[in-house]
């Protein structure tokens, strides 16, 4: 007889969901040779709170089929059951570098979430007197360094996850989900210094990039030329990846009006382009980049 099992919304919300595919598969299987694997679950009171199996327990559930759990013992709180769950849904091979950089983000905020705690508890007993402790080493273990050795993944990567679930969650959860890539997600979520670039480039009269301005006087300048050609190719490329989510129902309209901005950029630095190698053509300048120079040897 299967023992009654508690659904915590909290916990399922942690766990990646299976694609179409996988969770047909996942039924077949079950239905074929029945639930192989204990639902690992987590003792509270007379409840018994679901971390590891909400797929075959669904399943098992909704075709009368028999299960076996087993407790996770040693989690002391709700944070560290969150964390388990963390940690085990990463040990998934069918997850994409995006979707285990979000995760391993997770991992780390949560992990010091029960640090936190932990040391909290430990200030309490230590003012309570009913326990000596020791002083803590303060060094972080779990920064984004260490994370990324860990997971093996880029830290720069890890950087845009934790940057995305700041500034855009909806789309932070897309990227965990693995229906937008992390890159996409950059491209409709601009920095500070992407909203500043574009009222700049939309504005009349001559546009600021760095330390360049571009007016009509230096369009001869091969260094304005040249980063003209830069931002060209960025916003190519911003436009390509913003092509390609255009059909989202949900981001649609905001990915229109920057589809919009965009265009404009593109097309302001296309003719800035045209006119500078004209110029440069009238004046027999060559348009090849400028050469930076070499630095000065020390002499021994």
């Amino acid at each position: 007889m299967n023992v009654s099992i508690t659904i915590d919304g909290e916990f399922a919300s942690l766990v990646q969901p299976l694609s179409a595919d996988e969770l047909r598969l996942l039924t077949e299987q079950i239905l074929r040779d029945g639930c192989r694997e204990s639902l690992a679950v987590w003792k509270v009171d007379d409840k018994r709170i679901l971390l590891d199996g909400h797929n075959r327990y669904k399943i098992c559930s909704e075709n009368r089929l028999d299960y076996q759990t087993i407790v996770i013992h040693k989690l002391e709180s709700r944070a560290q059951a969150k964390l388990w769950i963390l940690e085990h849904q990463i040990g998934r091979r069918n997850l994409t570098d995006d979707q285990r950089a979000t995760m391993w983000n997770d991992i780390r905020e949560q992990r010091s979430v029960v640090a936190r705690a932990k040391q909290l508890q430990e200030a309490r007993d230590a003012k309570a007197g009913s326990v000596l402790v020791k002083t803590a080493d303060t060094a972080k273990s779990d920064t984004r360094a260490a994370i990324a050795k860990e997971s093996q993944l880029p830290e720069n990567k890890l950087r845009s996850a934790q940057s995305l679930k700041k500034i855009n969650p909806e789309l932070y959860s897309k990227v965990k989900a693995g229906t937008v890539t992390l890159k996409a997600a950059k491209a409709l979520t601009p920095t500070q210094k992407t909203r500043l670039l574009i009222p700049n480039t939309l504005a009349a009269g001559s546009d600021r990039f760095g330390t360049c301005v571009i007016t009509t006087k230096n369009i001869e300048d091969t260094r304005c030329l040249s980063m003209a050609s830069h931002r060209l190719h960025y916003c190519q490329e911003k436009v390509q990846v913003l092509m390609q989510l255009q059909d989202d129902p949900k981001l649609g309209v905001r990915i229109q009006k920057v589809l919009r901005i965009y265009e404009s950029m593109f097309k302001q630095f296309a003719e800035f382009m045209l006119d500078g190698v004209a110029a440069i053509k009238r004046s027999g300048r060559q348009t090849a980049k400028p050469v930076k120079p070499k630095p000065k040897r020390r002499a021994s």
